[in-house]
């Protein structure tokens, strides 16, 4: 699955990005993240009502079968899209016999790292706030799966609803400025949401996991389009889907074996929160590095 999303996901945020008027580029890329996002909730949903309807035991043993079965639909849906859908004219075209990952890493390197920096946030938060969540919350919090399954779909939701908002404010007062907002928000939030998650109380949880979403919507509004544009045209494919995908990765996909090591090893059930911050600070140096200025179209 990371494979797939490291090959599609950035393309489409480099395509948005290029195409969208330049006061509203945030917007514009931020409807990637929206689709991946509300793609996510019906994930969620679906197997919240898998377990409400079959239980959970039904769902272990063979229910899981099920949502693998709607996606193949949707992943031959999104066949057809792509051979009737209307592709980027391409405005750059590539004279390099080099392969695309050696003049990227050449004419980019050190954005690209900026970018990896500042988007190990969007891995590790998303990781942790909502694909771990559903295990932490019943190992700790002796909360049922599939009222789980509910709780990080409100958070979806959530995320949902905030993310253009944010990228239209990221889009009047700089991308830069709200995304810095949003990580300093996680990192004085992460402690407070995880001591809310322990507190075995299902308004509490409802709480933490809407408050966490809607600074993670403020973090990962205007992140597309500040990915797309810190690089010029002619590497801008490569440079954001890989700086993207090891992120996500590397630090992302690996957050939940991480944040269970940490709590066996130090015997926090608040551990998780200090994973998260670590990453926000490391998002905040990547925005410190990144370029200023948008690379041109």
């Amino acid at each position: 699955q990371g494979l797939s999303v490291g090959g599609e996901l950035t393309i489409s945020i480099v395509y948005l990005g290029e195409e969208s008027e330049a006061h509203r580029r945030g917007f514009g890329a931020s409807w990637t993240f929206f689709g991946s996002t509300f793609g996510a909730l019906c994930g969620s949903a679906l197997i919240g009502l898998l377990n409400t309807t079959l239980g959970h035991e039904a769902v272990m043993e063979w229910g899981w079968r099920l949502p693998f079965l709607f996606s193949g639909v949707i992943g031959a849906a999104a066949l057809l899209l792509r051979y009737i859908g209307v592709a980027s004219e391409g405005r750059v075209q590539a004279k390099s016999t080099s392969p695309p990952i050696v003049d990227a890493v050449r004419l980019e390197g050190r954005a690209m790292i900026a970018a990896f920096l500042f988007c190990v946030p969007a891995g590790v938060v998303y990781y942790v706030g909502l694909i771990y969540l559903v295990t932490f919350v019943q190992n700790f919090d002796a909360i049922p799966a599939a009222e789980g399954d509910y709780i990080v779909s409100a958070g979806m939701v959530t995320i949902l609803i905030c993310l253009p908002l944010f990228a239209l404010l990221a889009d009047r007062v700089g991308w830069r400025k709200v995304m810095a907002c949003g990580a300093i928000g996680l990192i004085l939030y992460s402690w407070p949401m995880f001591w809310m998650l322990t507190q075995k109380e299902l308004w509490l949880a409802y709480v933490a996991e809407i408050g966490f979403a809607v600074l993670e919507a403020c973090y990962a509004g205007p992140l597309p389009a500040m990915l797309a544009m810190q690089f010029r045209p002619e590497v801008r494919c490569t440079a954001a889907s890989v700086s993207y995908g090891l992120a996500m990765a590397t630090l992302g996909g690996t957050a939940p074996m991480i944040v269970v090591y940490l709590i066996a090893r130090t015997g926090y059930m608040t551990a998780p929160a200090w994973y998260m911050i670590l990453g926000e600070v490391a998002g905040l140096c990547g925005l410190a590095m990144a370029k200023r200025t948008p690379a041109p179209i």
